[in-house]
């Protein structure tokens, strides 16, 4: 389990890699149409009061990794509940309502156990594409509704360490927020033929591709947490693997310890029983 974990692992870093260079290029360019669109017109931007809430939660789909399934759905289950009390505090009114949408076999088995609101639940972890869009269609098309008002994403992030569960806001998308995001270089340090120095147009006008670009920013984050998420997954396996692997060993060598007693004594016994029986003898046959 721990060589196939470890094998997985590797290419889920490329992938990962490769998801986190779109998403940096794909920050910029919303950033750059944050600057020069005169009408930022978008309903992923609409801020509204909190009624009701959707909590995406990333989880494992296999076991073997440890106690990652059950952080990453207390992790959601506790946050939920930090926000109905924070807002119900602030307006003084009633707690906000929660709907859950898991990736992965854990999560659904967690919440329909605790018989939480359980909206939809996907059993494939494999971070594709069109998983994103789904995902990120089904919350759009209920945030425009107003069926929800906020969203949250529940996912594990992992640098070869144990993987640590992070929650982050989804929607509605706060652009002055994503615009700190993007890394910064100075003029003098930047070579005009590198990945920082891309210029971008926007035809016909910007705010008519505005809304697709926040949708597009959208779709990257579920992405990424997917990619995040299985990453994270492949890791907690191989730090179980290797710490089951190593409690093993010493409960061999516990045992091997025990072994050796029992059989010390085993033979001391046997020495004994010899000894005396000569013993017997000799006085017998030799008085």
């Amino acid at each position: 389990m721990y060589l196939l974990a470890a094998s997985r692992l590797s290419k889920e870093r490329v992938r990962v890699k490769h998801g986190h260079w779109y998403f940096s290029e794909v920050l910029r360019l919303v950033t750059i149409a944050y600057t020069r669109a005169k009408k930022k017109d978008s309903s992923l931007l609409v801020q509204r009061p909190v009624r009701n809430m959707l909590y995406i939660v990333v989880t494992p789909n296999q076991g073997f990794c440890g106690g990652l399934p059950s952080l990453l759905n207390r992790l959601a289950v506790i946050s939920a509940e930090e926000q109905q009390d924070h807002i119900t505090r602030e307006t003084g009114g009633i707690s906000p309502t929660v709907r859950y949408l898991t990736i992965g076999k854990k999560g659904r088995e967690y919440f329909t156990r605790t018989n939480r609101n359980l909206m939809k639940a996907f059993t494939s972890t494999e971070p594709t594409w069109s998983l994103a869009i789904e995902i990120a269609q089904i919350v759009v098309e209920l945030f425009q509704r107003e069926e929800i008002d906020t969203a949250f994403i529940v996912y594990a992030q992992s640098e070869l360490t144990m993987p640590k569960p992070v929650v982050e806001k989804l929607l509605p998308i706060d652009l002055s927020l994503v615009a700190e995001q993007v890394p910064t270089r100075a003029s003098a340090d930047v070579d005009k033929y590198s990945q920082e120095y891309i210029l971008y147009f926007f035809a016909p006008k910007v705010e008519l591709i505005f809304p697709d670009l926040v949708y597009q920013y959208l779709v990257c984050q579920i992405y990424i947490a997917l990619l995040e998420g299985l990453k994270s997954e492949h890791v907690a396996r191989m730090i179980a693997m290797k710490n089951a692997t190593e409690r093993a060993k010493e409960m061999l060598n516990q045992l091997a310890v025990v072994y050796n007693v029992a059989r010390q004594a085993q033979i001391t016994e046997d020495l004994l029983e010899i000894t005396s029986a000569a013993e017997a003898l000799r006085e017998e046959h030799f008085p």
